[in-house]
């Protein structure tokens, strides 16, 4: 048997078109017009974990080529200047708090995208410094909104059909009651099981998924 850790892999990219927008439609047409350079203003998204702000965000460095993308966890800032996706901005230690308000300015001041996302509303992020916390609330500003299950099945489908196959409605129902809640490790699992499938040459289906998920059959 297989180990989930050696199959699931960084999730393959996604385009902001693709992303089923449930009730988070304004949000992903104001990042989709920042893709068609037809918007600069900073935006900060925020929403619990596995809510998809995360997928969100590296969906727009597709439409996006230009900009750098930075987690807040393990933060690299680009050496140049340019568009900047910052993931999990609350994260981020003072000194790197303090890199990101100067980037917000700078970019400000260039009309050049700036995007952060967090967990918390700029009002609710105790742990990120003043300046910062208060620039995140000038820009616009978007609660996201976790999928409910049938848009998630939606997504787990369109994602299926993206790579070339269809998927069962039934593996998309066991993903979602006995997997996880979280909608990039679900696409993860969706794109592991297309590899799965083509390695083992055997169609896609609920066993071969058990297969590739021993612990979870």
């Amino acid at each position: 048997m297989r180990q989930l850790a050696l199959e699931i892999r960084p999730l393959a990219p996604v385009r902001l078109e693709d992303i089923v927008p449930g009730s988070n439609a304004e949000v992903l047409a104001m990042l989709c017009a920042i893709g068609e350079s037809k918007q600069h203003e900073p935006i900060y998204v925020w929403g619990p974990p596995g809510c998809g702000k995360s997928l969100m965000l590296a969906a727009l460095t597709e439409s996006l080529p230009s900009a750098a993308l930075v987690s807040g966890s393990s933060p690299s800032w680009p050496a140049q200047a340019g568009p900047l996706l910052i993931d999990d901005v609350d994260q981020l230690d003072e000194g790197n708090q303090v890199e990101a308000f100067n980037r917000y300015n700078r970019n400000k001041a260039a009309a050049v995208p700036w995007v952060a996302s967090g967990s918390q509303a700029p009002a609710g992020l105790s742990s990120v410094r003043e300046d910062l916390r208060t620039r995140l609330g000038w820009g616009l500003v978007y609660q996201i909104h976790p999928l409910n299950d049938a848009e998630k099945c939606q997504a787990l489908l369109g994602r299926a059909g993206q790579l070339g196959f269809e998927l069962d409605g039934a593996i998309a129902d066991y993903l979602l009651t006995r997997y996880s809640r979280d909608l990039h490790q679900l696409l993860a699992v969706v794109d592991a099981l297309d590899r799965f499938s083509l390695e083992q040459k055997r169609r896609v289906s609920l066993p071969l998924l058990k297969m590739l998920l021993p612990s979870q059959g």
